[in-house]
């Protein structure tokens, strides 16, 4: 009877004609109503918060327990383990879709470099290069060229080609021998660097052997270079 009593003067608040909904579709509430409203939702939410917060908590309280009691057990961790596995056996288990082939032949360093032109610039002192070909550029009618190397004092350059990467170059020493490198074994540089010195070991002045037609002759009787091609395995030679 008493909760009866107190809930008539909220009763008479809501049925206020004034309170009513208006033509317009709102609805106009007045202090006293928003406060009550207010309040109330207040002070469920607070309740529902302090629930929510005291169960999480023993959630976690919870979880931490189990995680412990795991670390201490062996036996648990493999069992965890197993499981897991197996899990990962049922869910991934299914044959592979890509074929594993072995590849025909092998795949050199060579293979993996790209084809292109560069330009090779050597100077009178020994200092060699090479820079892309497309870091030039054409020039035009009064335009302004570009320097191919930055050269010392008593230097300059002495050699400039364009070859592609995988051509070969060969080295005429005044020894009497001939060193063969691939273009992409010549130091990268850019376009006003110097370069790298070309430098042959100590060991290499030893006198060389020289291959004639009729056996071997000395330096003496002149000497024939051979060069052989690795793609077709022919020979060619020139007078030195």
């Amino acid at each position: 009877m008493a909760r009866a009593r107190r809930s008539v003067p909220l009763i008479e608040l809501i049925a206020d004609p004034r309170h009513g909904i208006a033509p317009d579709g709102t609805c106009r509430l007045s202090d006293e109503q928003a406060s009550a409203i207010l309040e109330l939702r207040l002070s469920r939410l607070t309740a529902l918060g302090r629930d929510e917060i005291g169960n999480d908590l023993q959630k976690i309280a919870d979880e931490i327990k189990e995680y412990l009691a795991i670390l201490a057990s062996r036996a648990r961790i493999v069992d965890i383990i197993k499981t897991e596995l197996a899990t990962i056996k049922d869910e991934f288990g299914v044959p592979r879709r890509t074929e594993i082939i072995e590849m025909e032949g092998e795949v050199e360093d060579e293979d993996l470099i790209q084809r292109e032109d560069v330009v090779v610039t050597v100077s009178h002192k020994g200092y060699i290069k090479r820079v892309p070909l497309s870091a030039y550029r054409a020039q035009r009618r009064g335009g302004k060229g570009r320097s191919g190397m930055q050269a010392r004092e008593e230097d300059w350059v002495s050699e400039i080609f364009v070859a592609s990467t995988h051509s070969y170059v060969f080295f005429f020493s005044d020894k009497g021998k001939v060193y063969v490198k691939k273009v992409y074994e010549i130091p990268e540089a850019a376009l006003n660097a110097r370069g790298r010195a070309i430098v042959i070991h100590a060991a290499a002045y030893a006198e060389p052997t020289m291959i004639k037609q009729h056996g071997k002759l000395g330096r003496s009787n002149g000497c024939i270079v051979f060069s052989e091609n690795p793609v077709s395995g022919s020979h060619q030679h020139c007078d030195l």
